[in-house]
């Protein structure tokens, strides 16, 4: 079974030693590297060939780079974790196929189906 490639980005000494404790210690996932910045976040990314890159979050939100790195790695995924890490959010960029009704009721249709993305990006 493929092991988990994660690196852990988080700002916070103490964020980064708890979470690389956490994913240190599963049998099924491996830290291949730590960043202690935004830069060095881009950079490992792309030499560890993360699968999953763990960031701290920001005022409860996910970090702008966040955005940047899926942006850039779209098979990657990133695993925002507050500072007390007692919450956490998958991002993820991903291709998704959602069925619409055609003809005359396509419009409504897709008003509807973007509607319902926006709720679910909002959830977290």
């Amino acid at each position: 079974m493929k092991r988990l490639r994660v690196l852990v980005a988080a700002r916070s000494p103490d964020l980064q030693r708890r979470m690389r404790h956490v994913f240190g210690h599963a049998d099924d996932m491996e830290v291949v590297g730590e960043a202690g910045s935004p830069v060095e976040l881009l950079l490992q990314a792309g030499r560890t060939a993360a699968d999953l890159a763990v960031v701290e979050l920001e005022d409860q939100a996910l970090p702008g780079i966040a955005s940047h790195l899926l942006a850039e790695y779209p098979d990657a995924r990133v695993l925002g974790v507050s500072g007390d890490a007692r919450r956490a959010c998958l991002y993820e960029m991903r291709l998704a196929r959602v069925p619409l009704a055609g003809g005359p009721a396509l419009l409504d249709s897709l008003r509807g189906a973007l509607r319902g993305s926006r709720a679910e990006d909002g959830a977290c």
